[in-house]
């Protein structure tokens, strides 16, 4: 009797600890982690954007002496000015919810700015972080720049983009992340998008080989949005239009591009599937190993968010046969 007994309490316990594990799981929203190295807080005097403080620039301790003297008042405000705008067109044109006030990044107050010397234009880091010395009041979402980086170039948008995407998902598959970010570029350059794809995959090798591409792969997305939602402008928000770099040029070059209303659809319905890619795997819903948020076998879940998407989208029977053919691609080898 009493080693019955035993048994249901030790039952009992392990039915408690999965039941608070998977508790923990459903309610995980980050960690802000604390670094050792300081940054350089970096005063930017911009008398149009002087209440806004999201967007905080900085140079990490370590490179302070050589990238300040690299770096001018004018740049930083032409590069603040490209991130207000690109941060306002995502919210009150795609509709989509600021990474400051997603699950994930509730303890992130701010986004930081790191003007830094790095091979290539820009980087966007998915931890919330904060320097050690001053705790938490610093935590926040970083994006690194290059110190001689000119708000000519679209760089910020485009790592700012990938702020919103790593709010929504946990997916770092290229094709999707650098994909998606470089059509993001299309809302602040002139026109519709680099390059546009003849015709969506239409195959599963089609598919597979579009899988294995990074930033090529807008072209693929660009085709896709342009099938699901071609209105081809969009309404620009009275404060972007009237954006103006330094020298009196537009921040946003025209109000044109496709997948305007299509962006939030896929954005949640990803965000749904890395929901559920956590539970399948037994892990927490925003603590994965960089490796599993680059893994191929995340693709099954990208795949099946967006044939979900589209279908929320475009109802079937208003599909054209080249959309019905790419949303009805099985990535099963069999």
């Amino acid at each position: 009797m009493i080693k019955t007994k035993a048994v249901i309490i030790l039952v009992l316990l392990i039915i408690a600890m999965v039941v608070q594990k998977n508790a923990a799981r459903g309610t995980d929203m980050g960690t802000c982690h604390f670094r050792n190295q300081s940054n350089k807080v970096l005063t930017v005097n911009d008398k149009a954007y002087k209440n806004e403080d999201s967007f905080r620039f900085v140079i990490e301790g370590q490179d302070v002496a050589e990238v300040e003297p690299i770096i001018s008042n004018d740049q930083l405000v032409d590069l603040r000015r490209q991130l207000i705008s690109a941060d306002t067109l995502y919210q009150e044109v795609l509709g989509l919810t600021s990474p400051l006030d997603k699950p994930r990044y509730q303890k992130a107050g701010y986004i930081r700015v790191i003007m830094a010397t790095i091979k290539g234009n820009g980087l966007a880091y998915d931890e919330v972080m904060a320097d050690k010395a001053l705790g938490s009041a610093d935590c926040g979402i970083n994006i690194k720049l290059s110190a001689t980086l000119k708000a000519s170039n679209s760089t910020p948008a485009h790592e700012l983009f990938h702020l919103y995407q790593n709010s929504y998902f946990m997916f770092k598959n290229g094709w999707l992340t650098e994909g998606t970010a470089r059509w993001s570029e299309s809302l602040i350059d002139k026109g519709m998008g680099r390059k546009i794809s003849s015709s969506l995959p239409q195959s599963r090798d089609e598919l597979v080989e579009t899988m294995d591409m990074s930033y090529a792969a807008s072209a693929m997305w660009t085709r896709l949005f342009q099938l699901v939602d071609d209105r081809k402008v969009f309404d620009m928000p009275t404060t972007v239009r009237n954006a103006y770099y330094i020298d009196g040029d537009s921040v946003i070059d025209d109000n044109k591009a496709y997948g305007i209303s299509f962006i939030k659809v896929l954005f949640e319905a990803l965000e749904e599937q890395s929901k559920q890619a956590a539970n399948d795997r037994g892990w927490d819903v925003y603590n994965w190993k960089e490796s599993d948020q680059k893994s191929a076998d995340n693709n099954v879940y990208v795949w099946r968010a967006v044939q979900h998407a589209v279908n929320k989208a475009v109802p079937k029977a208003q599909q054209s046969e080249e959309l019905k053919r790419f949303v009805s691609i099985s990535l099963s080898s069999s």
